[in-house]
């Protein structure tokens, strides 16, 4: 099998062929059902056909206990088999990511007592994606045992689990969101306009800027810090903050572009984060769908800011610490969080989380929230803690190579800037500006603008980051 990655010829081919069978299908709404969910299982085993069966495991599983839940009537019967429920998925989910990162931390607590202990590690391949459908299933569970949500048919639920726009990197979606919209006729009007400016522009985020900066600047850099002088490493950090944004949101859009195409849409999960104020803001701004979700699952259920401000600051670390961890099985996963964690109780206790008074005071705060950001972003990109250390201690140092900014770094460091300083109402203006053209006019736009990004990018396409997530 061939894993089909969004910027490459080989998802063309594969979209090519899905989007009319989608089209033509769609009149018959339960084969178009049944059909798109093997489409995105076949997307699926492209990364490694086990999966497919994982996948499958986790949709027989909770379609079953889900309708159970429903169908209970005394609280505490509910309560229980709810608690089965999201213990079965967190189970899932610790076994893939976390049972090798458990076991090293008890080996080295054991080795640190004197103890000569050596554990067995699993070794498992990570299942594309798992963080993410997890994180839905116990949605769509707990979403039912509040009301909220309504059970759904088994092909509408492993269609929401599985749609493959967004099945490997989100964004995360609530069954509310999703499943109506696989019940409606087919639409009058296909959505081209907004699905080229999407598709095309998060095309030019991954290519021209996010592996542009990973391949000249960012990667070099992370990995051997020791050789870089002061101001390179300073330029790197403020590189993997550009390519950490640019990545993800560029699979967003692709996701939500190719969605659009099939006359699905999915959920926005970036507002310019890097115009935020404050880091609450920031959170507001940055991956959404998993913001929300911490909100709703987690934040809330262990109090929020509803008990005191000692509650509400346990609430907060905890929900950032596991909001890390939530990013891989490492320790500086970990601390990447909580010192987000830390500084959103700080924010709080100054009253730094109510939005600035002044357009000045805006600005200030934005440009000092950013720094904040893109400096806690070191331990997250980072191979280890004691790594990041290195890497930040050469800041006080002044000697070392200097990489040169050459136009196709240049480029990639601009754009991001220019994104973030945009109006908020410019995709609108876009949309409507390629909304006048014609589908030929458009099409050949299209062509020209692949051109540019193939001849202006560097060589190949890599994984998008959270693929890894």
């Amino acid at each position: 099998m061939v894993r089909v990655l969004f910027p490459t010829a080989s998802f063309g081919l594969f979209f090519a062929v899905t989007m009319p069978l989608s089209w033509a299908l769609r009149g018959r709404n339960t084969v178009w059902r049944w059909s798109m969910l093997g489409v995105s299982w076949l997307f699926y085993a492209g990364w490694d056909p086990r999966f497919v069966v994982l996948l499958a495991l986790s949709m027989i599983l909770n379609h079953t206990l889900v309708h159970r839940i429903d169908r209970l009537h005394a609280s505490s019967a509910r309560a229980v088999l709810l608690a089965a429920t999201v213990a079965l998925n967190l189970s899932l989910l610790a076994t893939f990511k976390y049972a090798d990162l458990a076991l090293r931390t008890m080996e080295r607590l054991a080795q640190g007592v004197g103890l000569p202990v050596q554990l067995p590690l699993l070794e498992l391949p990570l299942p594309v994606g798992v963080s993410f459908f997890t994180f839905e299933a116990i949605s769509y569970a707990v979403d039912v045992y509040r009301g909220v949500s309504r059970p759904v048919p088994m092909v509408d639920f492993g269609l929401y689990l599985s749609w493959f726009p967004h099945l490997v990197a989100g964004p995360l979606v609530r069954v509310r969101e999703l499943v109506p919209q696989l019940h409606r006729s087919r639409p009058e009007v296909v959505q081209l306009a907004e699905a080229m400016r999407l598709i095309l522009g998060g095309l030019v985020l991954k290519v021209l800027v996010a592996d542009t900066l990973a391949s000249r600047l960012v990667d070099p850099v992370f990995e051997r810090p020791d050789l870089y002088s002061a101001t390179t490493v300073l330029f790197a950090i403020y590189g993997y903050a550009a390519q950490i944004l640019c990545d993800f949101s560029a699979y967003t859009d692709m996701a939500q572009g190719t969605s659009l195409l099939l006359g699905i849409r999915l959920p926005d999960n970036f507002r310019q984060p890097y115009r935020a104020w404050s880091l609450r803001d920031f959170w507001r701004r940055w991956h959404i769908t998993l913001s929300r979700w911490l909100r709703d699952y987690l934040y809330i259920p262990l109090g929020g800011s509803r008990y005191g401000s000692l509650q509400t600051t346990m609430a907060l670390l905890i929900t950032m610490l596991l909001g890390g961890l939530w990013h891989g099985a490492a320790w500086r996963y970990v601390a990447w969080g909580g010192i987000h964690g830390v500084l959103l109780v700080a924010e709080r206790f100054l009253g730094l989380h109510r939005a600035p008074r002044s357009s000045l005071a805006r600005v200030v705060r934005s440009l000092i929230t950013f720094q904040v950001v893109a400096f806690a972003w070191v331990p997250f990109r980072s191979p280890s803690l004691a790594h990041a250390g290195t890497l930040l201690g050469r800041l006080g140092t002044a000697e070392g190579t200097v990489i040169p900014v050459g136009p196709a770094l240049a480029l990639a460091m601009l754009i991001p800037i220019v994104s973030q300083l945009a109006p908020a109402a410019s995709p609108k203006r876009v949309d409507a500006w390629l909304g006048c053209r014609s589908p030929w006019v458009l099409a050949g736009m299209a062509a020209l603008a692949l051109v540019v990004i193939d001849t202006l990018g560097p060589e190949g396409v890599a994984a998008f980051l959270y693929y890894q997530f």
